[in-house]
């Protein structure tokens, strides 16, 4: 959506950032009702993304931030996958915002690794 400047820009995605917060909010309650915190894990959304335009990748952030305060303040471990999936070959050669078989082991990893 075009804006004027960049603090009606910004304005306009606290909408959608506070919107995001909300739901996610409901889906963490949820997945605490089924498992218990020390069994649950969220995680960060990955920005490594090859094309992902730079406007993408600093939306990105702003939901990250979200996800990370929100687990955070109910004790869920986060896993990073901005870091877990930093390399180009962690995304797929057919639909770049999917992970590679090198990716889906890398999250795999990452997983295992955060329950140890």
């Amino acid at each position: 959506m075009p804006a004027k400047t960049v603090g009606l820009a910004f304005q306009e995605m606290q909408t959608v950032l506070d919107t995001f917060r909300r739901n996610y909010i409901k889906v963490l309650e949820a997945a605490l009702k089924c498992f218990e915190v020390g069994n649950l894990r969220v995680c960060k959304v990955y920005n490594g993304i090859p094309d992902l335009p730079t406007m993408a990748r600093t939306a990105l952030g702003l939901f990250n931030d979200i996800i990370s305060e929100e687990a955070g303040l109910r004790g869920i471990g986060v896993i990073d996958l901005r870091v877990v999936c930093a390399d180009p070959e962690c995304y797929s050669d057919i639909s770049s915002i999917e992970p590679s078989n090198h990716g889906a082991e890398q999250i795999a990893h990452a997983v295992k690794r955060s329950f140890s």
